[in-house]
């Protein structure tokens, strides 16, 4: 081997894949047109108007699914009070058709349980005119009915 310096490869480039000098040099910016902006301006509008009528079907919705919610338990409790007469009415058929006391349970259990049922109603009620007028006009028939079975017992 010589002593004699050997040059570097040499490296060579092909096929350069480097942008184009005109799109590294900055251009000035072009104004916006005017009507861009009115129709940008426009959507937000609309969509600031959309989203506040959003917000407000939702708000109603929360209150619909809440008033639907005490309606539910309104209508449970009705059902049972509804079942506890009928069951009254039951062992007043068996006791006086059989004679026997022991027909008389349903009838001693929905004595029990139907004035708190009622009072359970009106507490439900709350401030629904309606549902206070029904139960209003409901509630002596209901004691009338217990008082006849009574007698009849």
């Amino acid at each position: 081997m010589s002593d004699e310096a050997v040059p570097p490869p040499e490296i060579v480039q092909t096929g350069s894949r480097r942008a184009p000098s005109s799109a590294l040099d900055p251009q000035p910016a072009r104004p916006v047109p005017l009507s861009l902006r009115v129709l940008f301006g426009a959507s937000v509008a609309l969509s600031v108007v959309a989203g506040g009528a959003v917000l407000a079907d939702l708000t109603a919705l929360r209150q619909s699914s809440a008033q639907l919610d005490q309606f539910r338990v309104i209508q449970g409790t009705l059902e049972r009070l509804q079942s506890s007469l009928v069951d009254a009415e039951t062992g007043e058929r068996g006791y006086l058709l059989t004679g026997r006391a022991v027909y008389l349970e349903p009838y001693i259990n929905a004595k029990a349980i139907y004035p708190t049922l009622l009072a359970d109603l009106e507490s439900l009620a709350g401030r629904d005119e309606e549902i206070s007028r029904d139960l209003t006009q409901l509630k002596p028939l209901i004691v009338e009915r217990m008082g006849s079975i009574e007698t009849a017992i």
